[in-house]
């Protein structure tokens, strides 16, 4: 099976074609090769991991739509498409967990825009397709704009980690190289649907902080802000049960100390 891998550079995207090769043929493009129309012919899955920053802050629009690019040019080769969405797109508030029929009610525009781009790429594919709604993914990601990222930066750079909400606030964080393990045995079988892929578990901000901080062997976890904004917990068990078993998971608390460990020699 030749599965094209969209956005090649993107942090998923590396760790997915590193658990996907031997398994399948990965061929990669960067976001501008294939926004250029490079061809993709002979493809029988393509991968989207590239999206526009655009669709973090501002409104959706269908011509910076990577997702829908990526659709439509799968459609017209006959191939099966895998769209990677997120947990943004049931908003705040939603059950603990949260099953993918629930009602989607993102709070955020990037939780807008894809639930928008679900809806488009659901049409342009006649249902030849796999959301799959990524939990927090996280690992070693310096300099990333993400809860990891500015941990990790932070604790490097200035010995310390700030939450700007509570330490108790529960999250469902999955791990960088399970979520990617996860993804290849999706797309191998190519099963076709919407799927949410996490952790299977609410694990408190607080407490990931501190491992970080332990395997770094020193730093403090400051409060900014007490208050529990944003929690929340995916229900696996619609791909466990499609996948005939549990999703695979690392423990948590020692993947965050080897990150920890990692970073005293950044």
């Amino acid at each position: 099976m030749k599965v094209l891998v969209v956005g090649a550079n993107s942090f998923i995207a590396r760790h997915f074609a590193d658990a996907a090769r031997g398994r399948m043929q990965i061929v990669t493009q960067s976001h501008g090769e294939f926004s250029s129309g490079t061809d993709i012919r002979g493809c029988d899955v393509v991968v989207n991991f590239a999206i526009d920053p655009a669709l973090f802050t501002l409104p959706y629009r269908p011509q910076i739509d990577m997702d829908l690019l990526a659709a439509r040019r799968a459609a017209a080769e006959n191939a099966h498409f895998v769209m990677i969405s997120s947990r943004k797109v049931y908003g705040l508030g939603a059950p603990m967990p949260v099953a993918e029929g629930h009602a989607l009610a993102p709070s955020e525009e990037y939780g807008r825009s894809k639930a928008r781009a679900e809806t488009e790429a659901r049409k342009a594919t006649g249902g030849k397709l796999t959301i799959v709604r990524g939990a927090n993914i996280f690992g070693y990601e310096l300099n990333r704009r993400t809860f990891f990222g500015r941990a990790l930066t932070s604790l490097r750079d200035e010995g310390r980690i700030t939450l700007d909400e509570s330490p108790f606030a529960r999250r469902d964080f999955v791990t960088v190289e399970s979520f990617a393990r996860t993804l290849a045995e999706i797309v191998s079988r190519r099963v076709t649907g919407t799927y949410n892929a996490g952790s299977g578990r609410a694990t408190p901000i607080g407490q990931l902080a501190l491992w970080l901080i332990e395997g770094y062997g020193s730093g403090e976890l400051r409060i900014a802000r007490p208050k529990v904004r944003d929690e929340f917990l995916l229900d696996n068990s619609k791909l466990e049960r499609e996948l005939g078993k549990p999703l695979c998971e690392q423990d948590l608390g020692s993947y965050c100390r080897s990150l920890g460990k990692r970073l005293i020699n950044a």
